[in-house]
């Protein structure tokens, strides 16, 4: 039977190990809320019960009323009014359902602003396979996309005006070639005289 000294010295040593270990963890959960809070993506966790349990500072700024202490519903903090069931398209749905990673783009109204994001989701699964919860990766893709839209139609009017100056070259090298065409019948009759 150990002595109450050895069992004081073993709770103590487990004391000092728990305390490492909390210091250890709390460095390392400093590190990794840092990290999330410097991306240029939103990052959130969400239940299989589609409750938002974590946002990173961008996620958070892109939608102040996640606030993750209520555990809201995404389908209702994420959308301007909110929605009743989740968004038709929603990646983090098919995620929960089949346990694979997936890809959608949503345009969603927050502050009566519409805002169109790329959302990727990944599971996170148990020891048995179970997804516990589900990471969300959004990129706001809004701006990317009226750059797009502006760059296709300047380059549609380019192409039209391309075209434009095309068929004016060959019109003239035709007009060119009729204009040739006259003078050497010009020049045919005149050396007829």
């Amino acid at each position: 039977m150990e002595s109450s000294e050895e069992l004081k010295n073993e709770l103590s040593r487990l004391e000092k190990e728990v305390g490492r270990l909390k210091e250890e963890l709390r460095v390392s959960e400093s590190k990794h809320k840092n990290l999330e809070d410097n991306l240029t993506v939103g990052v959130g966790t969400i239940s299989p019960k589609m409750e938002v349990r974590s946002v990173n500072a961008l996620l958070s700024q892109w939608f102040p009323g996640a606030d993750v202490s209520k555990r809201p519903l995404c389908y209702k903090v994420f959308n301007d009014p909110p929605r009743d069931v989740p968004c038709p398209s929603c990646p983090a749905i098919k995620t929960i359902s089949d346990g694979a990673t997936h890809e959608a783009m949503i345009n969603i109204t927050v502050g009566g602003k519409a805002s169109n994001y790329r959302i990727i989701s990944a599971p996170v699964k148990d020891k048995a396979g179970n997804v516990i919860f589900v990471v969300m990766i959004i990129e706001n893709i809004t701006a990317r996309i009226k750059v797009e839209r502006e760059l296709f139609k300047k380059l549609h009017d380019l192409e039209v005006f391309q075209k434009s100056a095309v068929d004016r070259e060959i019109k003239m090298i035709e007009q060119k070639k009729r204009i040739r065409s006259l003078e050497e019948r010009v020049a045919r009759l005149e050396d007829g005289k």
